[in-house]
């Protein structure tokens, strides 16, 4: 069931790249476009690329030599993975790893594929995968790229307010920017996009002004109710709009097609 409302469209500058046809003996990396990075970091594309084999140990590799996984933001990273043919239901398992397929729609786990979740988190939306029937090559297609501010901090929320869910007597669907979104944030960036951590902290204001615009998508709470006992500096607070963390998933062109038909 394809995800629909909440999707955010991830940067395509970096394109995506074709999965190595099974002819070849050995998978090839392939070349990724450089990033074009703003100073606010709002709008960031690319990736690092990398290429994985699950009859072998996987591998990443980046067009600068250094390691995909430890978030250096100069490529996209790409997993090209050979695996028996698999049509799972569309049965989700939320706070898990899920990749949704950009051309049939369903939703897989991660491990399904035996594809490398060093970097990944829950409810990530800046991918773009095609399982094993549906891509041309007949291998599993996962092209991991930047995220933008916008998708960060989508998916920082959904993993708080599952969290919250899961583990909280009374969950909560708002989040203090300083104690909760910007530690997680901080915590997570490698895992949250590929581009290198900014050198300067620049950032956390710049996530405000985004969750401040897009309201279509976040909520914010900038004061305590009157007679509230949430103290002040527990402010601005924000959430989700739709609630329904099924619906957060990459907004692919075919999703978009469909949604207005």
């Amino acid at each position: 069931m394809a995800s629909a409302g909440v999707g955010v469209s991830a940067p395509e500058d970096g394109g995506e790249e074709e999965a190595t046809p099974p002819a070849v003996p050995e998978p090839m990396a392939g070349e990724a476009a450089g990033p074009t990075e703003q100073g606010t970091g709002d709008s960031e594309t690319g990736g690092d690329a990398s290429l994985a084999d699950v009859t072998a140990t996987l591998e990443t590799e980046s067009s600068s030599g250094k390691d995909a996984l430890e978030g250096v933001g100069d490529g996209s990273e790409v997993m090209d993975n050979q695996a028996s043919s698999v049509d799972e239901d569309n049965g989700r398992q939320l706070g898990e790893i899920e990749l949704q397929c950009g051309i049939c729609t369903k939703w897989f786990t991660a491990e399904t594929f035996g594809i490398d979740t060093t970097s990944c988190l829950p409810f990530m939306t800046n991918y773009s995968f095609h399982c094993n029937i549906c891509h041309h090559s007949g291998n599993t297609y996962f092209l991991r790229k930047q995220a933008n501010l916008k998708e960060m901090c989508l998916s920082a929320l959904a993993n708080l307010t599952w969290q919250s869910r899961t583990q909280d007597e009374h969950p909560k669907t708002m989040f203090s920017k300083d104690k909760d979104i910007i530690p997680f944030i901080d915590k997570n960036w490698e895992c949250m996009t590929t581009r290198q951590r900014p050198g300067k902290m620049t950032w956390p204001n710049n996530i405000v002004k985004t969750m401040c615009k897009e309201r279509d998508v976040f909520l914010v709470k900038e004061h305590p109710d009157p007679g509230s006992k949430d103290p002040e500096e527990d402010y601005p607070k924000f959430g989700l709009l739709d609630q329904d963390l099924a619906n957060i998933g990459p907004a692919y062109d075919n999703q978009k097609q469909s949604n207005t038909v």
